[in-house]
């Protein structure tokens, strides 16, 4: 049954995305925009992720068109109930947003000979402040989550809104000035 399945999850996009999600699978890597991370014709292996559980650095891989992609997060921004990321291949200049509905894994290794190498990260000066900045909102999302379950008991309130909403914009415009050649 596994192979019937997996058969007709590479005739069909939409189903080789579903099992991707929840399966991971191994896909051959195509294109320069990676590099030097990824290489054409390397084969990168790919896990299913929460979108929660993504930070900036990691490389994503989701869908555009017909064809998967895999880029850097380069950050995230909050826009109402839906979590987004700023994605950019490593050998690009124009970043994307993306929903955290189109994520489909993450790229988490590299395999050689068959054997899983952990894909290198690529930190530059930019980079590094961007790991800072996703830091930040990760200390944010704890520490709400804290206060809105110990002092409101886990009900949605005004205040924690309202913090939330300043945090994500603060977030999103230190994310802005961070990139402005780029943007």
């Amino acid at each position: 049954m596994y192979g019937k399945i997996k058969h007709m999850a590479d005739k069909d996009v939409n189903l080789r995305n579903i099992y991707l999600n929840f399966k991971g699978g191994v896909l051959d890597f195509k294109g320069t925009s990676m590099e030097p991370v990824l290489k054409e014709g390397q084969k990168v292996k790919v896990e299913p992720v929460k979108p929660e559980a993504l930070r900036s650095g990691d490389i994503i891989v989701f869908g555009r068109g017909d064809i998967l992609v895999c880029h850097r997060i380069m950050g995230r921004v909050r826009r109402g109930e839906k979590m987004y990321f700023y994605e950019k291949g490593d050998n690009s200049k124009s970043i994307g947003v993306i929903s955290e509905d189109e994520v489909i894994g993450r790229a988490k290794y590299i395999l050689k000979n068959g054997a899983p190498e952990k894909i290198k990260s690529c930190v530059t000066k930019k980079g590094f402040a961007l790991y800072i900045l996703d830091g930040y909102i990760r200390l944010y999302a704890m520490s709400a989550e804290f206060i809105k379950n110990r002092v409101f008991f886990g009900k949605k309130n005004f205040i924690s809104h309202f913090l939330g909403t300043i945090a994500w914009k603060a977030q999103d415009f230190c994310f802005k000035l961070i990139n402005r050649k780029i943007l």
